[in-house]
């Protein structure tokens, strides 16, 4: 469950700000341990996008990964943020 919810941070991480191999595991799990919310969030908001796209029309699962990559970067650069600049004082 906590890689599940790490991957949320990870992917967001390896894309914005570039870390890779173990420090970018580190981090990501150190950020679900910090504000799990976040990442239980972006997999609700997932979740309930499926949900409206099967039960609707098939037509809106490509709107779906928009607002879910668009929660999940906005969450992950407010959690790296704090963290970054909690690191430098």
């Amino acid at each position: 469950m906590l890689l599940l919810l790490a991957s949320c941070y990870a992917f967001s991480l390896r894309v914005t700000a570039g870390l890779r191999g173990k420090r970018l595991w580190f981090t990501a799990l150190h950020l679900v341990a910090r504000a799990p919310l976040v990442p239980l969030g972006v997999l609700a908001l997932a979740f309930v996008a499926l949900l409206l796209g099967t039960s609707v029309t098939a037509s809106l699962l490509l709107l779906a990964p928009g607002p879910v990559a668009l929660f999940a970067s906005a969450g992950t650069a407010s959690s790296y943020g704090t963290e970054k600049h909690a690191l430098h004082r």
